[in-house]
């Protein structure tokens, strides 16, 4: 995975970044970013960091596993509603392009499924991408780090990124198609079982997430910033009309029942930052 610093050559940085770890708890995702080790210089462009974890189910979920070393393991999440039951035991994503959307901007972030941006947006770049990433499942696990670069100093409001689909007509994809054929076409590999039957399902899931970072946050000089993002998973599936779940390999084919997917996950991401 590409996870190299933007370096604009009318920025003079003095030493970079280096990340030592990220912890970040099941359940508060704001505390424990506090825990990111930064060695660097105490000024320059500031640096952020942002790592992604798989969060509790719904209220109609459950956690599954046992426990080992006193933290509470989890290899999947389960969700039961009526009489369907959805449990998901592995999930890969595809993320391309996070950038920050300044305070000031008056229009959107350019975030392209091919990661190009224009002159005239105003955001700033974090990492472009694209790269696959496995989410962690159990609690207390590492949160999974997704981006990581410099931007200017400003105030920003929004973090802006794309669950992106790889595609055989991007050159900047086909390293991660031939690495991983299965996602040609797709941005989300789940695994899990539906009523008791296994299931193994890719995803066309691609489109812009906005995530709003509450108040202002703003960068100065020698700034280090964590910014969590928390998946509720299990929401994803289910059906905002009915209340019911939905079947996860009916998605595979079922445009509306994918429509109903990419409505939902909005609303399953939150985000918290912390300055370091």
């Amino acid at each position: 995975m590409d996870f190299r610093e933007k370096r604009p050559a009318s920025r003079s940085l003095t030493r970079p970044v280096v990340i030592a770890g990220l912890c970040v708890a099941a359940t508060a995702v704001a505390a424990a970013c506090s825990s990111l080790k930064v060695t660097t210089s105490t000024s320059g462009p500031p640096a952020v960091v942002v790592a992604m974890q798989v969060s509790d189910p719904s209220a109609s979920g459950s956690v599954s596993g046992g426990s080992a070393g006193g933290a509470q393991l989890r290899p999947s999440i389960s969700s039961t509603i009526g009489d369907s039951s959805l449990t998901i035991s592995a999930a890969r994503v595809v993320l391309r392009e996070f950038e920050l959307r300044r305070s000031s901007a008056t229009g959107p972030c350019t975030v392209t499924p091919s990661g190009q941006s224009s002159d005239s947006d105003p955001c700033d770049e974090i990492t472009t991408g694209p790269a696959v990433f496995d989410l962690p499942l159990a609690q207390g696990s590492t949160a999974q780090r997704v981006a990581l670069g410099q931007v200017e100093i400003d105030t920003y409001s929004e973090l802006w990124f794309r669950l992106h689909d790889l595609s055989s007509d991007d050159s900047a994809d086909q390293q991660l198609i031939n690495q991983n054929p299965e996602l040609d076409g797709a941005s989300v590999q789940l695994t899990g079982t539906w009523n008791g039957t296994a299931f193994n399902v890719v995803l066309p899931l691609g489109q812009v997430e906005t995530l709003g970072l509450g108040s202002p946050l703003q960068l100065e000089d020698g700034s280090q910033v964590a910014i969590g993002i928390s998946v509720d998973l299990a929401s994803w599936f289910e059906d905002p009309d009915t209340g019911r779940l939905m079947d996860p390999k009916a998605a595979e084919t079922d445009q509306a029942v994918r429509d109903k997917i990419l409505s939902n996950i909005p609303g399953s991401l939150t985000v918290s930052v912390t300055q370091l």
